[in-house]
């Protein structure tokens, strides 16, 4: 009898590599409109400018050819390019015989969203849509509309519709293409030849396209066996990603309804991998080879009796790494059956990248994964939060975001609860960064030289949160030239009391006075009327109390 480790040779010499999945093509649906979809983010940075790329971020992981992505970048020309290039693919249309940038090609052209307001993205969980609504042809409105989507499915699959579209005398470039060499099978639809361009621009109007993968990339579970980290699944074209802070204890779960049966885990120090090999009878291994261990033999397998697992998982360092199980099993025609691959992927917590803001837009950013914000909830005005709302225009929000760029006394204190650095009309997608980080006692959000819309100049302010409920309004630095109507300060906002009859406080003369304090409802703030520069002389506000009404200048 062949011993486990010799079934286990011979049953991967019985692996074929595959090749980067292909698409099939299929008809899809129509177009209709995003822009009144509940969650719909406007793409602040493309609706703002011409020959420009936004980042939009996935809450899944798309199974491109090449490698899965987190995040894709949106060309205002028509494409999304998949690779992490951002060059705007200015100023004609590219044949997707160049596979470089890898990319998905709708409507490939010199096209200019700016000022339109017709770009938009939202992420369904499971797919995310973007969608490209009334844009013109360059020079601008004047040369016609195009109406175009795309819509990236979490299991791969690709569709893109169009509405109307009017080139306006040009030709546009549809498809795939990537580096690795996946490019999807022409023509994608009637009006577009083998390179993916339509000739002598007659467009595609009323219709769409479903590219399918048409070849598994990761293997799924199944009752003979199955692992997760927290109860992630893998699907035939995602893996299965678990997302955990340093420190934080993440539950690995096995099973197997394989009679007396044994079994060995694979383990690496790296993420899963797209059909590393593909067993005869195609189940597929998604742990890479390379730095490859065992969890019962070292560098070699050694099968122990299977018990299923129910036990915390943690790093207190940041880590990617993969598992995946393998059950000996007479019935399988491999002779073993492979569980899915559960990725997990710790973090630390330090905080997140620059915020990609368009002009009058907002960002939630959740305390927890990816953020790791040393508290899961903060308080403020009495009220637990999950997480911030950054607001482009110098404000963080609570339980809601707000891209209001006025800032008027009675908005702040009717509407949605925030403390405000700067509220002012900011273009942080014109300039500066806002950043949101943390350490041991809590989260910082920085703007810093964020310009002022249509006038320019650089601003920047800390706004931060602490593990005990306290905000504060830090490095605080408005330009000297700002002229336009601010707002400093904290509100419960809804109704908010005004101790100040719509004044304001003055920090300047509060400066040094020791403490401060008000009612529990009450908004506390600095108003800058217009033609007027913001207070700059002191360094820092204090709210010591999660109602936000006690306060001590410094």
């Amino acid at each position: 009898m062949q011993s486990p480790f010799v079934q286990l040779v011979i049953a991967l010499l019985l692996l074929t590599t595959v090749a980067c999945a292909q698409f099939t093509v299929n008809p899809g649906g129509g177009f209709t409109s995003i822009a009144a979809v509940p969650g719909v983010v406007p793409m602040g940075t493309l609706n703002g400018c011409d020959d420009c790329v936004q980042t939009v971020p996935l809450s899944f992981t798309f199974p491109w050819p090449s490698g899965g992505v987190n995040f894709v970048n949106v060309s205002s020309n028509g494409c999304i390019l998949m690779d992490g290039s951002t060059g705007n693919l200015c100023c004609s249309a590219l044949s997707l015989a160049t596979t470089t940038p890898s990319r998905i090609s709708f409507a490939q052209e010199d096209l200019d969203p700016a000022g339109l307001n017709g770009c938009w993205y939202v992420d369904l969980g499971s797919s995310i849509i973007i969608s490209f609504e009334s844009i013109s042809m360059f020079p601008g409105p004047a040369s016609g509309g195009v109406n175009v989507q795309v819509e990236l499915y979490a299991n791969g699959a690709i569709e893109i519709r169009y509405g109307t579209m009017n080139l306006a005398g040009n030709d546009i470039v549809a498809g795939i293409s990537d580096a690795a060499g996946s490019i999807s099978p022409q023509p994608v639809l009637a009006e577009f030849d083998a390179n993916g361009f339509t000739t002598g621009s007659v467009a595609p109007q009323n219709t769409g396209v479903l590219f399918i993968p048409a070849n598994a990339t990761f293997q799924v579970n199944s009752a003979d066996a199955s692992l997760d980290l927290n109860g992630e699944q893998a699907g035939t074209w995602s893996p299965a990603i678990t997302n955990a802070c340093t420190n934080q204890a993440v539950t690995l779960t096995t099973a197997s309804a394989v009679p007396a049966t044994t079994f060995e885990m694979a383990v690496a120090l790296s993420a899963a991998q797209p059909a590393t090999l593909t067993t005869a009878s195609g189940q597929i291994v998604n742990v890479p080879l390379t730095g490859m261990e065992f969890l019962n033999g070292g560098s070699v397998p050694v099968f122990a009796p299977f018990f299923p697992l129910g036990i915390p998982v943690s790093s207190g360092v940041p880590v990617t790494a993969t598992a995946q199980m393998i059950v000996l099993n007479a019935s399988n025609p491999d002779g073993f059956s492979l569980s899915q691959a559960g990725q997990l992927d710790v973090i630390p917590g330090t905080g997140q990248p620059p915020l990609i803001l368009g002009d009058d837009n907002f960002i939630e950013v959740p305390l927890a994964n990816p953020l790791c914000a040393p508290m899961s909830t903060f308080s403020f005005y009495g009220v637990s939060y999950t997480s911030l709302f950054v607001n482009s225009n110098g404000s963080v929000g609570f339980g809601s975001g707000d891209g209001d760029f006025t800032s008027t006394v009675a908005e702040f204190q009717n509407g949605s609860p925030r403390a405000a650095g700067l509220w002012a009309d900011l273009s942080p997608n014109f300039g500066g960064t806002v950043t949101v980080t943390t350490s041991a006692i809590g989260v910082t959000v920085s703007f810093v030289g964020v310009p002022q819309f249509a006038v320019g100049g650089s601003n920047s302010f800390d706004l931060m949160f602490d593990i005990a409920g306290q905000t504060s309004i830090a490095n605080y630095a408005p330009d000297p030239a700002f002229s336009s109507p601010s707002i400093v300060g904290l509100t419960p906002g809804g109704g908010a009391t005004d101790p100040t009859g719509g004044i304001g406080l003055s920090w300047d003369a509060l400066a040094g006075t020791g403490p401060q304090g008000g009612a529990f409802t009450d908004m506390v703030y600095e108003v800058t009327p217009t033609g007027a520069a913001p207070n700059a002389l002191w360094t820092q506000i204090d709210f010591p109390t999660s109602d936000g009404t006690s306060y001590i200048v410094n």
